[in-house]
């Protein structure tokens, strides 16, 4: 069985609909934490995408969100390891901090920046020695369904904290590999337990945010400065090296051909 654990994200639910035609598809939902597991789910796959996932929202909030993030995920990620289940879990490239000009490998010692990251950093520690745990770290997702667009759309003039700087990587891209791992072996293909996963361009939110609207035709963003609050969320530069995602998927994740 193939199970996703938090659906309601950009990741989650355009997965759901990539994988639909499944009949081994179970879709979990995200109200509860009473998970109706099976006593037995070897081989089973699951891919754990529930956090409160704003960096923002766990730095105003950051006992709520370790309840969730941390506490909730570790127990529920446990049983399923002992049940003998293959699980993915999303984190995130800000656990790698402010990398300034360098660009981060799976190899890259991790100094993780802001509550939001030390939470998904715990996660990873955990169960980051079993060979049934892959730790994908996401940069920014952009595309159908992100937060991005959805603002674009939906704001006349919509704003745009700068300058950010990330590797972004276009939905499609990010769906490909993730069902492209469904039938791997996470030990010979992953010998680390992780996979960045990020567009192969450095880019600011800004430009980013450019490129968007003028495919979208819609009106160019402003520019607006970081909060207090959101400088100490999450750092201003992270450059995450792909090439390991890259060649797993014969794929380059070249943002721009998405737009062309």
């Amino acid at each position: 069985m193939i199970r996703i654990i938090g659906s309601q994200g950009i990741i989650g639910r355009n997965l759901s609909r990539a994988l639909f035609v499944r009949k081994d598809l179970v879709i979990q939902a995200t109200e509860s934490w009473d998970f109706d597991l099976p006593s037995e789910m070897k081989d089973d796959l699951i891919f754990y995408f529930r956090a409160v996932s704003s960096p923002f929202s766990v730095a105003k909030n950051p006992v709520e969100a370790f309840n969730i993030n941390v506490v909730k995920t570790r127990v529920a990620i446990e049983a399923m390891l002992e049940k003998g289940a293959r699980v993915i879990f999303a984190s995130s490239d800000v656990v790698y901090g402010d990398t300034g000009i360098f660009f981060a490998s799976e190899n890259a010692r991790i100094r993780p920046f802001g509550e939001y990251a030390i939470q998904k950093a715990l996660i990873e520690e955990c169960f980051g020695d079993n060979s049934n745990f892959l730790t994908v770290r996401l940069s920014t997702v952009v595309g159908e369904g992100s937060k991005l667009r959805e603002g674009l759309l939906s704001q006349e003039y919509y704003e745009v904290f700068d300058p950010l700087i990330r590797n972004p990587i276009h939905i499609h891209d990010v769906i490909y590999v993730l069902k492209k791992l469904i039938d791997s072996d996470f030990l010979m293909n992953f010998p680390n337990g992780i996979l960045n996963l990020g567009g192969s361009e450095a880019m600011s939110s800004y430009d980013l945010a450019l490129l968007e609207a003028e495919v979208l035709g819609v009106n160019l963003p402003k520019k607006s400065h970081r909060s207090a609050l959101d400088i100490l969320a999450r750092p201003g530069t992270v450059r995450m090296n792909s090439d390991l995602a890259q060649r797993f998927a014969n794929l380059s994740f070249n943002l721009r051909r998405h737009y062309s």
